[in-house]
């Protein structure tokens, strides 16, 4: 006879531990003993991280481990029941921060500068971008429902237009110290309600998708926040659509690999675009170009930004 077990409910951030191979605190899910009700070790167990981390020790590995030839069935647990996450409200950022709205942050005062007030209004009101002290960036996550899971709070160099690697997390900011943390798509609440036949363009970052949102809204623009931020869990909103995955130089070939398995795991279309790699130079592509850069560079080169748009529309 089997002995059987499950993978531990959610109860608090204290039914969630450290992983043994990442060390991400409150990430790794316990096995349960249905017969005992209690965990098998403390090591045994799934982590949540399964795309960057992939832990998974199971009871029967366990009891490998040990000498003992016991085959153990896994009781199929909902999906809520594995991945937790929290969420935060703007109400609650608005009561500290009252006067946000009022003020331009420096990230805006930089764009502005290259693509006039009008258009860059309009991509503020579409990703909702908040001000934060010292005129930082609030980039609200928010999923495909409008649930947010978070804000990354981001400082620019208002001239120069780059980030200064200064950054924080608004559920930190707030007093939520054990807020469980998972994170979308930047720009996912976009796809709510949208028609299929719409092309989304995913890029890297959030400049990225604020560059290209400035010049154009012939594409819905969606970003993966960081390199590794592209993966299947993150890119299920995704289902049923076209995609055109235009990554930094020096990750094409990283993304295309990754693309390939995201459109088949969450059941879309991606097509890499080589619009970047076709147009930057070898010491750009060294520095790691990106589709803002690009952008950037033929506004001071004085070119048209109708241009600019008719081109990359066509090309990309």
């Amino acid at each position: 006879m089997k002995n059987k077990s499950h993978l531990q409910k959610y109860s608090g951030p204290n039914s969630r531990y450290t992983c043994p191979r990442c060390g991400k605190p409150r990430e790794l899910v316990l096995y349960i003993n249905e017969e005992t009700g209690q965990p098998y070790a403390p090591n045994v167990g799934i982590c949540n991280r399964r795309d960057k981390c992939g832990y998974n020790y199971t009871p029967s590995q366990f009891f490998s481990d040990k000498g003992e030839i016991r085959e153990v069935e896994i009781v199929p647990t909902r999906p809520a029941d594995i991945i937790h996450f929290d969420t935060i409200s703007f109400g609650a950022v608005g009561t500290l921060f009252p006067n946000a709205r009022k003020l331009w942050c420096n990230h805006r005062i930089h764009l502005a500068a290259l693509f006039g007030d009008d258009r860059v209004s309009k991509m503020h009101e579409d990703y909702m971008i908040g001000v934060y002290k010292n005129r930082m960036s609030i980039f609200w996550q928010m999923d495909e429902k409008g649930v947010v899971r978070t804000g990354k709070i981001m400082q620019y160099d208002p001239e120069t237009g780059h980030n200064t690697g200064i950054f924080r997390w608004m559920h930190k900011e707030i007093g939520r110290p054990e807020f469980v943390l998972k994170q979308c798509l930047y720009g996912a609440h976009l796809l709510k309600g949208l028609e299929l036949t719409r092309t989304i363009l995913l890029v890297e970052s959030y400049k990225n998708t604020h560059f290209v949102r400035c010049l154009t809204s012939f594409f819905v623009v969606v970003s993966t926040d960081n390199k590794g931020g592209f993966t299947a869990e993150r890119c299920k909103p995704l289902k049923g659509r076209n995609v055109i995955v235009l990554p930094d130089c020096g990750a094409y070939d990283d993304w295309e690999k990754k693309a390939r398995y995201i459109s088949r795991e969450v059941g879309c279309s991606m097509r890499m675009s080589t619009f970047l790699e076709e147009r930057a130079t070898e010491e750009q592509k060294a520095e790691g170009y990106d589709i803002a850069d690009w952008i950037q560079d033929q506004i001071l080169f004085g070119r048209a930004l109708v241009d600019i748009e008719n081109e990359f529309i066509e090309a990309v």
